[in-house]
């Protein structure tokens, strides 16, 4: 019975659900295999999810006004906004039916497939502003002059700016989702899956601090002459490579850990 109310209450987001492949498409293919990972989590443990106890009637208040909120977002085509509830209002709903053990069971599906929610653009401001700091920091290290004017960086080779595009914002979603995987995959305890996905996600910022710094020193050393000024995708991927090799170098201490 829970199991049948679980597939209704899916169905009733068809509207939103039917909206994530178009969304996918458009920049973020990796939805799809987070959408797999997803049901694959769920498949894992099926067994245990269908062990359903007694429903909780806590989370009904909660859900109703997310409920709402959801609808709102239909109606005013937020797309942001009634994608990223998808996931809570399932596992909530999954709650109520079923109970706290099942839905325990549940929270790495949820997890990985909140990942794939549309959410990553609310990171690009705060995470422009850190890199122009970051970088303002790294320059006051290495003696070069550098004035800081909002998110512009002049030295006396010439003049960067820190756009949205070089907010990192990319390889900050690229750094959490590995880590998050990785932590659901091979750590057991919370605590441990905790900072295994806050040090992932901190040296993927840092990667793009380290990229931005990068091209600055080029810049310099070149009088803005280096190709890499123009044209520098590949290269920050390069680096951001390197900096998850490390964070997975780091992986056992977290083993040990948890």
């Amino acid at each position: 019975m829970p199991l049948l109310l679980a597939v209704g209450a899916s169905l009733s987001l068809g509207q939103s659900l039917t909206s994530f492949p178009s969304a996918w498409l458009e920049n973020r293919l990796h939805g799809f295999a987070l959408a797999g990972l997803a049901g694959w989590f769920l498949w894992r443990d099926r067994e245990r999810l269908v062990l359903a106890k007694r429903g909780s009637s806590l989370v009904i208040a909660p859900i109703a006004v997310l409920s709402l909120v959801w609808a709102i977002g239909i109606i005013l085509n937020a797309q942001l906004l009634h994608q990223a509830l998808v996931p809570v209002l399932l596992f909530g709903w999954w709650y109520a039916v079923a109970g706290w053990p099942a839905a325990v069971v549940a929270i790495p599906a949820s997890i990985v497939a909140q990942l794939a929610t549309p959410f990553w653009g609310l990171f690009v401001v705060p995470l422009q502003a850190l890199t122009v700091l970051a970088n303002s920091l790294l320059l006051a290290v290495t003696g070069i002059d550098a004035e800081i004017s909002g998110t512009y960086i002049a030295i006396p080779a010439g003049v960067f700016e820190v756009a949205r595009g070089c907010s990192g914002a990319n390889y900050f979603e690229a750094g959490t989702v590995i880590a998050t995987v990785y932590a659901l995959y091979f750590l057991r305890h919370w605590r441990a899956r905790f900072w295994a996905v806050a040090v992932g996600a901190l040296m993927a910022a840092v990667s793009n601090w380290l990229r931005v710094f990068g091209l600055i020193i080029i810049g310099q050393a070149t009088e803005m002459q280096s190709p890499l000024i123009k044209d520098h995708n590949a290269y920050g991927w390069v680096i951001f490579a390197v900096v998850i090799a490390a964070f997975f170098a780091l992986a056992r201490r977290f083993e040990r850990y948890d």
